[in-house]
């Protein structure tokens, strides 16, 4: 089994319990590679989609079938056809992958690519509350916050054959992160002030059923500019875990900067 992690340099591999991970191998052609934001897996499958802000060049999918040595290209978006990717989640139900997408216009989305990666379509697409970085996946549904400036933030439910979307439950700000801890549902929000979303507030949220949510952790944005210093996050980690203990580390807020704080719940 191999561990994967990437940061703005690329994306890497290495086994459980290594000390430096190894860079891997990916075949980028011409265009050079934009590392990720996240990192999913499928059936025997590791994939990514770019993540940036770039003009004028195709925003592509890289999967791994040796566990994350090396990749290959799997679909590209036409220039401008999206901003970046923000994840690729597997659903296990319906035997294919979820790709997420940002950020304006036409751009946010979710799609379906087939579990053989050789087929991609658009389910539903063009307005903020499409705009997702992380699913739950509730077997007829996926149940996501969203991640947007733009618009007020809110737990979203979409049902995964019609496409319907409700609104569950507002946040104050994006929501980049979510985390499953055993049957704990947990989402992070980050200070990314807008005309309508002010908070200067990252705020940790926990619920059992994905109905009643309640807030556990605030922690204000400290003082530093955010162009330069980062949005202020509470950062989760990516996936799920069977144990009930929520771990949790700031980013660019007061206290709790360059921590990890872990709390089980009462």
């Amino acid at each position: 089994m191999r561990s994967r992690a990437a940061n703005r340099r690329g994306v890497f591999a290495g086994r459980p319990g290594d000390a430096l991970f190894a860079a891997s191998h990916v075949a980028t052609g011409e265009v050079p590679l934009l590392p990720p934001l996240c990192i999913g897996t499928g059936p025997g499958t590791v994939l990514f989609g770019e993540y940036g802000s770039p003009r004028g060049r195709p925003m592509r999918v890289f999967a791994s079938r040796d566990g994350g040595a090396r990749f290959e290209m799997v679909h590209a978006f036409a220039p401008g056809e999206v901003l970046h990717v923000h994840n690729v989640v597997w659903d296990a139900g319906l035997s294919h992958y979820w790709v997420l997408t940002g950020d304006f216009d036409a751009q946010p989305g979710i799609g379906r690519l087939s579990d053989d990666l050789t087929r991609f379509e658009w389910f539903v697409r063009g307005e903020q509350r499409f705009r997702a970085v992380d699913v739950f996946d509730c077997g007829d549904r996926l149940v996501y916050a969203t991640d947007t400036q733009l618009e007020a933030n809110a737990l979203v439910s979409l049902d995964k054959r019609t496409g319907r979307c409700e609104r569950l439950h507002p946040f104050e700000g994006s929501c980049i992160y979510a985390c499953r801890f055993g049957g704990l549902y947990a989402i992070t929000t980050t200070v990314e002030p807008s005309q309508v979303n002010a908070s200067r507030d990252a705020t940790l949220w926990i619920s059992r059923d994905l109905e009643r949510w309640e807030c556990v952790l605030r922690a204000p944005k400290d003082r530093w500019h955010a162009d330069y210093f980062q949005f202020g996050s509470l950062v989760l980690p990516r996936g799920a875990s069977d144990r009930e203990v929520v771990m949790v580390s700031g980013q660019a807020v007061r206290d709790f900067d360059g921590a990890v704080w872990i709390g089980r719940p009462a």
